[in-house]
């Protein structure tokens, strides 16, 4: 598994597999990262059939939680449910702070629940502004959740 920090060659494959207007969509995801001070990283291949994931991570937490996750390929933004809400980790180590978390993704219209999987939206429908705006507030939450729990 290759891990990278390079956001640019990322945007690059998202443009060339997904088209420019969810590449635009994929350098504001980027830039939100940044402007919270997340840290870029990714890893896998092109050989994978999701291509490569962007994950970024909450710097100066004891486990490194990724929030999200977003995919070259298939254009998928996801819960990273695994990172931030398994056993023991604060503030979602619960079952019931985790189903609220849930709850509210689920609420943003073209969020969808997979069996087995933590929901995803698809990079197309978050060219919509309220789709985003509705999709990063409750990442916002998250992030800031994470970071009042570990301070």
């Amino acid at each position: 598994m290759n891990e990278w920090t390079d956001t640019d060659d990322w945007l690059g494959r998202v443009e060339a597999h997904r088209g420019p207007g969810e590449a635009a969509i994929a350098r504001r995801i980027v830039a939100w990262c940044t402007e919270r001070q997340l840290k870029h990283r990714g890893q896998g291949n092109e050989a994978h059939n999701k291509g490569i994931t962007y994950m970024p991570i909450i710097p100066a937490i004891d486990w490194d939680p990724v929030p999200f996750t977003v995919t070259s390929k298939t254009g998928r933004v996801g819960l990273e449910g695994s990172s931030i809400g398994g056993k023991g980790r604060r503030p979602y180590g619960s079952e019931s702070s985790f189903e609220r978390l849930l709850g509210r993704l689920k609420a943003v219209p073209g969020v969808a629940q997979h069996k087995n999987t933590y929901p995803d939206i698809g990079l197309d429908l978050l060219v919509d502004e309220a789709t985003f705006a509705s999709f990063f507030s409750v990442m916002d939450e998250v992030v800031r959740q994470i970071r009042r729990a570990n301070t």
